[in-house]
């Protein structure tokens, strides 16, 4: 994927997401998996790390008449609304969440919720299930026509619903 932004890099956008974190890649091996092949060092690991680190954590997209903001998880709730793209975008990214309820940590973690308010993450406390109601005032605070993310495997491939698009493959379809 790196390669792929290196050569078209006005067309190919790479966004942070949950796996691109510490936690998550010690949790499921990734750092032994890179110690295992060909005798890596844990410098090797901390590189990628680095890079991970330096991704966006989300962007926007503007076509002619609309824009939409892509984002690996949701949008983040603080204070009970959601944090604008401008807050967003001052958050010092390259860090690891200080916490599973940080704003870094719900824009890697959130889910959207049929629901009309935000609940409690049913990911071990990772993030919150943002509601309708936090999605709409986000939507029109920011002019925004939907927001699409990754976060959720469905079994077509995407999922759409009012102001929200996710879209992320099952792997077992993939062959």
């Amino acid at each position: 994927m790196l390669c792929l932004k290196y050569r078209f890099s006005t067309r190919i956008f790479i966004n942070r997401g949950n796996h691109e974190t510490n936690y998550c890649n010690l949790e499921e091996g990734f750092l032994r998996e890179i110690q295992g092949r060909e005798g890596q060092s844990r410098e090797f690991y901390d590189m990628f790390q680095k890079c991970f680190r330096a991704l966006p954590l989300g962007v926007v997209i503007v076509t002619f008449s609309k824009a939409y903001f892509v984002v690996h998880g949701g949008i983040p709730i603080v204070d009970d609304k959601p944090l604008s793209i401008k807050k967003m975008d001052s958050i010092q990214r390259n860090t690891e969440p200080a916490d599973k309820q940080s704003p870094i940590s719900q824009i890697l973690w959130n889910d959207f919720s049929d629901k009309d308010d935000w609940q409690p993450s049913k990911r071990g406390g990772w993030g919150f299930q943002v509601g309708r109601s936090a999605l709409s005032q986000f939507l029109e605070l920011e002019n925004i026509e939907s927001v699409i993310r990754s976060h959720e495997e469905t079994p077509e491939g995407w999922k759409e619903a009012p102001g929200c698009i996710t879209g992320k493959l099952n792997p077992s379809l993939v062959y």
